[in-house]
């Protein structure tokens, strides 16, 4: 008789629980392998050329920093070398020379002619030419091949403030690049302030030759038909190799509009015509180096080692395939051998045993079917003493029923010893006596009583009362102030035995831990909104600080008992964070202690309780 499909069960898995393994073992390669395969070679080939050229940007990327580092070291190492004269005493007198001044004018022009600018020249490779011009229209200037005449650099100095105007930039240094007689030149503008009044008096122009930018951005390997260059914020051409082709006016564009949007490099072409851009800014100018480089030649034989790469995977995978394939074949006849051992071990043979020859994990499987039939035997046969064994735990059980009863006994044994002294009390007219043991009668029915644990906080505080009593016949001088309204107590939720354990701690660790007779406490309650709040106060020698900081951080944890049972700053004194735990474990965190005051004037201890619902009086 064939078993039915479980409702809602599809009929592929139906049919495929009816299909042998080596059947399920050909249907998951073809589903998982020959299927997928392809499919993931292809995803893999498009991961691959992105990863390669992502590879060729990151390399490029890094030549560009390595260009911007040099040229930051460059410039940084200029402004280095002329900061002294930004301050230099000549230099600050001549631009405070007034323009008709013409005798200071001339003395100080010799100086800075004669010794500071040939000095500053010389420390700076590569420089054409050094110019100093003052606000008030005074210049001087190297001797120089150039021959920049006064007018050229006064447009200069005026094209110079036109850009900080602009920009809104004050008291840095402005780079520029400037043509004279053919010749392409870097000028670094460094203004100079007064040194009395720390405004700009003037500028000191450096003119150095675009040579070193070359050297730089030789660095940058365009390949053998590939073109660097470098652009301003305009789209103009700072900088481009002699005979390079130039740039294209669509890639220029492409790059503004690119690095608007965040980026850095762009493709475009297909096939193997597709190029690279990569473009960065230059720190310090805010010009835009470019190179623009064959993919082809960016990412060299990668392309030819991924090819590689596919093809030796999909040789490895079609070998793989026919090893799992064999292997599974003599795993399946291994299986259905010992499918056969356990259909006689199912009929009750348990002297059937699989071969264990084999140290594979079919091995360990035929290892395991006989430790499971040699088990069994062993338990046919000690059946009978694990019978034996649960009668023997059934008459324990009722062992301890019957030692329960008896404990319920004893109480009523201490009721009637305490009635018996309360009528002495009355017989002999001792009325202490009779208070004494009627309040004990009733602590200890109270203790006793086991069927509710969540009572009124009026019942608890009843019982509180009845301790207290007794406590003022031990100690006849102690004040007990107590302010508490039964009809509200009546509907605030308690815990029973919470109350009493800390008027307990009061008298203990408050009064006779300090060595100290117990003089006053008062309690009082007051209904707040969300809680009714118990507040409980002594006049004892209190806790320190350490441990009332303690007991402060234990009051805010989830409380268990692993937290504070070996804890050894409150060794011993677990009444509180017990009162606490029981408070939070029934209510919730948003209740339990907190301990308001403690020094050595006394300990205020506060309990926040639950109203009852719908402002119910609990019975």
């Amino acid at each position: 008789m064939t078993a039915k499909a479980p409702v809602g069960e599809s009929t592929f898995m139906t049919m495929l629980k009816r299909i042998s393994i080596r059947k399920k073992l050909l249907l998951l390669i073809i589903v998982f392998l020959f299927v997928p395969m392809p499919a993931l070679g292809w995803i893999w080939y498009g991961v691959s050329t992105s990863t390669i050229e992502q590879t060729a940007v990151r390399y490029t990327l890094e030549l560009f920093r390595q260009v911007n580092r040099n040229t930051d070291e460059y410039f940084d190492k200029m402004e280095y070398i002329t900061l002294p004269y930004l301050t230099h005493p000549v230099i600050q007198q001549y631009l405070q020379t007034e323009p008709n001044d013409y005798y200071s004018q001339f003395q100080l022009a010799g100086q800075l002619q004669a010794e500071l600018i040939p000095t500053l020249m010389f420390s700076i490779h590569d420089v054409y030419g050094v110019s100093i011009l003052s606000d008030k229209g005074l210049i001087v200037q190297s001797t120089s091949t150039l021959g920049w005449t006064d007018a050229d650099l006064r447009a200069r100095h005026e094209r110079y403030r036109r850009e900080r105007q602009t920009s809104g930039q004050q008291s840095q240094t402005v780079i520029q690049l400037n043509e004279h007689g053919g010749i392409p030149m870097i000028t670094v503008i460094r203004p100079i302030l007064n040194q009395f009044t720390y405004k700009e008096a003037g500028v000191l122009m450096i003119d150095v030759s675009l040579s070193r930018l070359a050297d730089m951005m030789s660095n940058l390997h365009p390949g053998t038909s590939g073109t660097s260059w470098v652009m301003n914020g305009n789209g103009g051409i700072v900088y481009s190799p002699p005979g390079s082709n130039a740039p294209d006016p669509e890639v220029m564009s492409s790059i503004a509009a690119k690095l608007e949007a965040g980026g850095n490099y762009l493709l475009r072409g297909s096939g193997s015509s597709k190029q690279l851009v990569v473009f960065q800014p230059m720190a310090v100018t805010g010009w835009i180096a470019a190179v623009d480089i064959p993919l082809q030649e960016a990412i060299g034989s990668l392309n030819a080692v991924r090819n590689v790469t596919l093809l030796i995977g999909t040789l490895l995978l079609a070998i793989i395939i026919f090893l799992i394939g064999s292997y599974f074949i003599r795993i399946s006849g291994a299986l259905l051998a010992l499918k056969r051992n356990m259909h006689r071990a199912e009929n009750g043979d348990f002297q059937v045993r699989s071969p264990e020859d084999r140290n594979d994990e079919i091995g360990s499987l035929n290892r395991s079917f006989n430790n499971m039939v040699t088990e069994i035997e062993r338990l046919v046969e000690v059946v009978h003493v694990a019978q034996l064994k649960e009668k023997d735990f059934l008459i324990k059980q009722k062992e301890s029923m019957l030692r329960t009863m008896q404990a319920q006994i004893n109480p009523h044994f201490l009721y009637n010893t305490l009635e018996i002294i309360n009528s002495h009390g009355i017989v002999h007219n001792i009325p202490e006596i009779v208070r004494t043991s009627k309040a004990l009668t009733r602590i200890l029915r109270y203790s006793l009583n086991q069927s509710e644990q969540v009572v009124p906080l009026r019942v608890e505080w009843e019982h509180a009362l009845n301790y207290l009593d007794i406590q003022t016949q031990r100690y006849p001088d102690l004040r007990i102030v107590t302010d508490v309204d039964p009809d509200s107590a009546s509907r605030v939720q308690g815990i029973k035995l919470t109350v009493q354990p800390l008027i307990e701690n009061a008298f203990i660790h408050g009064y006779q831990k300090h060595k100290l007779r117990p003089s006053a406490l008062r309690l009082s309650g007051t209904p707040l909104d969300e809680a009714y709040k118990l507040v409980l106060e002594d006049e004892g020698g209190g806790m320190t600080e350490e441990v009332k900081a303690r007991y402060d951080w234990l009051f805010r944890q989830s409380l268990t008992e692993d937290v504070w049972a070996n804890d050894p700053e409150i060794a011993g004194h677990i009444g509180l964070l017990n009162v606490h735990y029981r408070i939070r474990l029934c209510f919730g965190p948003g209740f339990g202690l907190r301990i308001a005051k403690s020094d050595k004037t006394g300990t205020v201890i506060e309990m926040l309780l639950p109203y009852a619902g719908d402002d119910e009086t609990i019975r």
